[in-house]
């Protein structure tokens, strides 16, 4: 179970540069999908669960522990590269150390490489690989090794179409809770409809629908009438809707376009 409660994160100090903003989100036995712009706060969230970001305010909780004094949870993986670079060693010897370090079978990760057809990497070292093999490695490696929360950073980034196929079926088959981050809605449409559905811009979350919902959603300027969820931002306030509003979530083929829309509106 994930439980984030009020969570700020900062990065400058002297700035005072606020990347999360008061977030509140809960994961219990659930598989979820957070979307938004580049920039919005969506990796550094997926950071703060890690514990690889210093907490401003509020707390992370994983599996009743709290990420500030619980480093390290074997439970919990995620594709994260950076994870898996602070050993320089090669793609195959990093799976049986953290077989090794999580009493995981490193077997289960080889065959899943097999099955997406890049056992060429195993010799590689991870910053070597392209950035589709590099999301490969990484999305195997959080969907296996006894994992029950992986933490999933845009999963199908440089990835072609026949390996996103088999990425969201082990995505779909694992068997534990799932935090995914991505801008892509035709991939959400296509294999996840029925996941829960949450926006993240400018480090602020809001929620309340399914990714089924994206043809219906509507993104609107200040509070419309009947709006489900809204964001406050430098632009003002920005409100949900469904099946009525100012720019529909289906106008552009992924959430750049649309943030791009409203924002050239405001």
């Amino acid at each position: 179970m994930l439980e984030v409660e009020n969570l700020v994160v900062e990065y400058n100090a002297k700035e005072r540069k606020r990347v999360l903003d008061n977030i509140t989100f809960t994961l219990s036995k659930q598989k979820a999908v957070i979307v938004g712009p580049n920039g919005s706060g969506k990796s550094t969230f997926l950071k703060a669960i890690l514990g690889l970001v210093p907490i401003k305010e509020g707390r992370v909780m994983v599996f009743g522990n709290n990420v500030k004094n619980v480093k390290n949870e074997v439970r919990v993986s995620s594709n994260l590269l950076e994870v898996y670079e602070l050993v320089n060693l090669s793609v195959k010897d990093i799976i049986f150390l953290y077989a090794d370090l999580k009493r995981a079978n490193a077997d289960e990760v080889l065959t899943k490489i097999k099955e997406v057809e890049v056992e060429s990497i195993l010799k590689s070292k991870p910053w070597r690989l392209s950035t589709g093999q590099q999301k490969i490695f990484g999305n195997v490696m959080a969907l296996s090794m006894n994992s029950k929360l992986a933490l999933l950073d845009e999963p199908f980034e440089g990835i072609d179409q026949v390996r996103r196929k088999k990425i969201a079926q082990m995505i779909q088959e694992f068997d534990g809770e799932i935090v995914m981050v991505t801008h892509e809605f035709d991939v959400l449409l296509k294999y996840f409809k029925d996941w829960p559905l949450y926006f993240m811009i400018e480090g602020k979350l809001a929620g309340g629908f399914r990714v089924s919902d994206i043809p219906r959603i509507y993104m609107n300027r200040e509070e419309k009438p009947g709006y489900i969820s809204k964001i406050n931002t430098r632009y003002g306030t920005l409100s949900f809707t469904l099946n009525e509003g100012e720019v529909s979530l289906t106008s552009a083929t992924n959430w750049e376009g649309i943030f791009e829309k409203i924002s050239g509106e405001l």
